[in-house]
């Protein structure tokens, strides 16, 4: 029994080596997380390792250890340079193949707007804080663009911008995540946008970074209510050359719903295919040398793929497989919020790899693709997706019959939208015509005369889209229905004093 009792050194040993190897960047930090490490460990650490051998190292694998790229890290260098531990980065059997717990995900990036309300006067004071911030930033002063919010430190940008439909004035970012902030959120603006990026989502899970999120609002008086995916990357990678799918593309093998463009582009110096791409509006399928991608990337992603995603081994061979869905898509399949994407991801890229894109084994024959095999590495790739998302089991999970089933609900037109862009239209063109004047006795009238030109007009559109809401799609303002006939939709159409002198009624 005295074997297996554990020192109080080796107790904090194990802590202060726990704390490194799960260091999350976007989960909110608890009485464990990002606690100084003591100086001892420190003045170990240069006893272990000599450091003074990597000052002359070349960029690039080197600059995390003196070995060549062949050579493995030793286990003293990887923790030193910040790379996982094992259990992050080790292989899984999964179905008679092995793969890499880091090596899918969603670190191509997830987009949001969130939904709210801002409590009392906290907007206001959050407002000014950060206009001060964008004044430093444009200024230059770092310092004074740094701002809290919640457990965090935040950048603000010195400049708005576009996001979706609109304009943000505040646009900060943290740990790889981007928050866009709108000051003037009124009527269908989401107050909120958020993206999460590659920074974030390569070490920490979506959905741990959506409830940290979701906490660091609260703390600034922000009521998060709901909110709308409006892109989401899922990716797997494999151990394998790009040329397989080229290869196995080759001929007439591949399907696809696809009515956008497919691209493949090449390394003008080798001519190699490093990526190959099928766009559509909605969604998106990219295979791309993903080995190629990352050692010409900036050295902050390099460094932190390197560590986090390969866990300083880098394969001979790297292929990504990207599913891009757009809002369309996601709204085709009922995934708006979180919690919809994390019962539906399982099911989700199944889906899409049979419906929407297929490789086949053979040359496909007209009406006879659903009974042709896929290729080998296709079912691969299905495969894999299928272990980075579709292991875990929920009470709510959806399967693909469900998403197939799926059909978005109805809405009537939204009038006072359209009744804003008339109004805003006919403004413009008061403004561009009429004389000068302030009175709003005489702007109404004149719109009003504009309006009274076009009354014959007007009249005979507003009956022709009574019409056609009806027949078309069953909608009367009323809910009573008038036109269950040719007859009486021509009578529609008829002045009703010419209708009651031919005693049409």
């Amino acid at each position: 029994m005295a074997d297996t009792v554990r020192s109080l050194e080796e107790i904090r040993s194990y802590s202060e080596r726990y704390e490194i190897e799960n260091d999350s960047p976007f989960i909110s930090p608890d009485d464990f997380y990002f606690r100084p490490q003591p100086l001892r460990f420190v003045d170990e650490a240069q006893g272990l390792l000599n450091l003074a051998k990597w000052g002359g190292s070349a960029p690039g694998l080197h600059s995390v250890s003196g070995q060549t790229g062949a050579e493995p890290m030793t286990s003293e260098e990887k923790f030193f340079a910040g790379v996982p531990s094992a259990s992050n980065t080790d292989t899984v059997k999964y179905r008679g193949h092995e793969y890499r717990r880091s090596w899918g995900g969603y670190d191509g990036g997830v987009e949001a707007s969130i939904d709210g309300e801002w409590k009392g006067d906290t907007f206001d004071a959050l407002c000014l804080r950060l206009d001060r911030a964008k004044r430093a930033a444009d200024d230059g002063d770092l310092e004074g663009a740094l701002l809290d919010i919640g457990p965090f430190l935040w950048f603000v940008r010195p400049a708005g911008a576009s996001s979706g439909y609109w304009k943000y004035k505040y646009v900060l970012e943290s740990h790889g995540v981007k928050l866009y902030i709108h000051s003037n959120p009124k009527g269908t603006i989401p107050p909120v946008r958020v993206r999460f990026g590659f920074e974030c989502l390569a070490r920490t899970d979506l959905f741990e970074a959506v409830d940290t999120l979701k906490k660091c609002l609260s703390d600034v008086g922000f009521s998060w209510e709901r909110e709308v995916l409006s892109r989401v990357d899922m990716q797997v990678m494999l151990p394998v050359d790009i040329y397989e799918f080229v290869q196995a593309m080759q001929g007439a093998r591949v399907v696809t719903q696809c009515r956008g463009k497919c691209e493949m582009v090449s390394d003008c110096r080798t001519l190699r295919i490093q990526t190959l791409t099928f766009r559509s509006r909605s969604m998106e399928l990219c295979i791309y040398d993903k080995k190629a991608h990352f050692l010409d990337s900036d050295a902050v992603y390099y460094m932190t793929f390197y560590r986090w995603i390969l866990g300083g081994e880098v394969p001979e061979n790297l292929t990504r497989i990207e599913f891009r869905f757009r809002r369309a898509m996601l709204d085709r399949y009922g995934i708006r919020s979180f919690d919809d994407l994390r019962r539906s991801q399982g099911a989700l890229p199944q889906l899409v790899g049979q419906e929407w894109f297929r490789i086949l084994d053979r040359d496909k024959v007209r009406g006879s693709e659903r009974e042709i095999k896929n290729a080998k590495i296709w079912d691969e790739t299905l495969q894999a997706f299928q272990f980075y998302f579709g292991r875990e089991i929920t009470s709510s999970k959806r399967s693909v019959d469900s998403l197939k089933e799926f059909r978005s609900e109805k809405k009537p037109p939204q009038a006072e939208r359209v009744l804003k862009q008339a109004v805003g239209c006919l403004a413009s063109y008061a403004a561009l015509t009429m004389p000068p004047s302030d009175d709003e006795d005489d702007v109404v009238g004149y719109c009003s005369d504009v309006l009274s030109a076009f009354s014959h007009v007007c009249t005979e559109k507003v009956l022709k889209k009574k019409v056609l809401y009806e027949v078309l799609r069953g909608f009367t303002s009323d809910g009573v229905s008038r036109v269950d006939c040719k007859r009486e939709a021509s009578l529609a159409f008829l002045h009703p004093a010419v209708a009651e002198f031919f005693d049409l009624w």
